[in-house]
């Protein structure tokens, strides 16, 4: 089995978007994952996020991958816009996942 993930976009949560967030900024990069079966001839897509918040002194980095979410790349570039569209981060994929992936 194969295993690729490309860069698929990013974008910034900032004071615009949450009143959590006190200074700064942070930031999400969102990424398409494929994985080939050799054996069975099969292409199937996940999703993959990291979170980045930068403070004075540290970086924190967090991430999420899900695998094996879709065997057709158009369903997961739809996904991957409404991700980046409402700015789901690492914490909230799962839930926002199911709930896209069950529609």
């Amino acid at each position: 089995m194969n295993n690729l993930k490309t860069f698929y976009g990013s974008t910034v949560i900032d004071n615009n978007d949450s009143e959590e967030i006190n200074a700064g900024e942070i930031e999400l990069e969102y990424y398409k994952t494929k994985s080939n079966i050799e054996k069975r001839n099969l292409e199937l897509y996940g999703i993959g996020i990291i979170k980045k918040r930068k403070s004075e002194k540290t970086l924190e980095i967090e991430e999420k991958e899900v695998t094996n979410i879709k065997l057709k790349e158009k369903d997961v570039d739809n996904i991957l816009n409404l991700l980046m569209a409402y700015k789901v981060t690492p914490t909230g994929l799962d839930d926002v996942l199911e709930d896209l992936v069950n529609y």
